[in-house]
């Protein structure tokens, strides 16, 4: 009897340590590109994602960055969804009709791009990296970072100090 009861609490322990472990899906991402999308009000969107970095920046450096605020195993949780993230990752043109996505960029033409969001474990955080293109000598990229606040709505933190990159 007793080991029938540990071995159902500990079932009941994996399950939940599962779940908490679950990557975003698709639709969340989506609901949180919806909003952020509306919020920048980014132009001429490329209809595909970019990698989470930004520019020269290496993945070790936004590490050292997000680090200050972050356990290792957050770090990892982040690394997870950077991973598993198909790059490129084209976004659904017929979810995303109403904003003005570009399907085939003209390398001169100016153009807005995104990676897809990435998300702390309790999903109150959620990490973005961004880019404007306008011509070979002009752009910035940048990562934006948001907290959910307790009503559910999200807004921006400067939690971090990502540097705005320009070229």
């Amino acid at each position: 009897m007793k080991i029938k009861w540990f071995l159902m609490s500990a079932l009941c322990l994996f399950q939940f340590t599962a779940n908490a472990q679950k990557l975003p899906d698709k639709q969340e991402k989506y609901e949180f590109l919806h909003w952020y999308l509306t919020r920048k009000g980014l132009k001429q969107l490329s209809d595909t994602t970019v990698p989470f970095s930004i520019g020269s920046l290496k993945m070790k450096e936004i590490d050292r960055i997000l680090a200050k605020k972050l356990t290792q195993a957050e770090l990892r949780y982040l690394h997870r969804q950077i991973i598993s993230t198909k790059i490129p990752n084209a976004l659904d043109t017929m979810v995303f009709k109403r904003y003005d996505l570009i399907t085939i960029p003209d390398a001169k033409a100016f153009r807005s791009y995104i990676s897809m969001p990435i998300f702390s474990k309790d999903r109150k955080m959620a990490l973005i990296a961004y880019g404007i293109y306008c011509g070979i000598t002009c752009g910035e990229e940048s990562i934006d970072v948001y907290i959910k606040t307790q009503k559910g709505s999200w807004k921006e933190s400067h939690l971090f100090a990502f540097p705005v990159v320009m070229f």
